[in-house]
């Protein structure tokens, strides 16, 4: 399965002489990535995939992606990071040890359909954690948590806002959430995929 991975500009070298460096993965699916030579840590950040908006009956928005960061975890004696990258509307982003049925170093929980009074997320594993928002019965989704905090819910119709990028905000009603995390507006619209950084050093 291929994979958007967006390698980010790399910063000092430590004892090791190892640079650090930063990636993005962005394109739902599963990857195993090898530890890098030399790397001693890994700080990963994760955003779930929003819920999806409703349609007919009592349907409402879709909640946002819950964020979680782990900081600085100790690689060693790994080979590798497995990571969960998913797709609208399924659920949690994850990174693991080795396998997929490895130790959980980070994850993020995906918003909730969308229901008769709101869509919600929770949180993750992780040293840093934010919630994503609720969507509401008005047909808005939830906005993705991010970085900076708590993804706003929405309001009536109207989508709610990111916690801060790369979180995305809910979708307005009949409006799919946008990437990463936003929940989608009522209408069986989609919710935003999911996303994982890993920052080695």
């Amino acid at each position: 399965m291929s994979f958007l991975a967006t390698q980010l500009i790399g910063f000092g070298a430590g004892a090791s002489g190892f640079v650090g460096y930063s990636t993005e993965y962005t394109t739902p699916g599963t990857q195993t990535i090898a530890k890098p030579l030399g790397a001693t840590s890994v700080t990963v950040e994760c955003i779930g995939a929003g819920g999806r908006g409703t349609v007919g009956g009592k349907g409402g928005g879709g909640g946002g992606g819950a964020y979680s960061k782990r900081l600085a975890y100790s690689v060693t004696g790994l080979s590798d990071v497995y990571l969960v990258i998913p797709a609208s509307n399924a659920g949690a982003a994850e990174a693991k040890e080795n396998t997929s049925g490895g130790t959980v170093i980070c994850s993020a929980n995906g918003g909730a359909d969308g229901n008769s009074t709101a869509g919600g997320s929770t949180g993750g594993t992780g040293g840093t954690k934010y919630e994503g928002g609720g969507g509401t019965g008005g047909g808005g989704g939830g906005g993705a948590a991010g970085p900076s905090g708590n993804g706003s819910s929405a309001s009536s119709s109207t989508g709610g806002s990111s916690g801060g990028s790369p979180g995305g905000n809910g979708g307005n009603s009949g409006v799919a959430g946008s990437s990463y995390g936003g929940g989608g507006g009522y209408g069986n619209n989609a919710g935003g995929s999911g996303y994982v950084k890993l920052t080695w050093a």
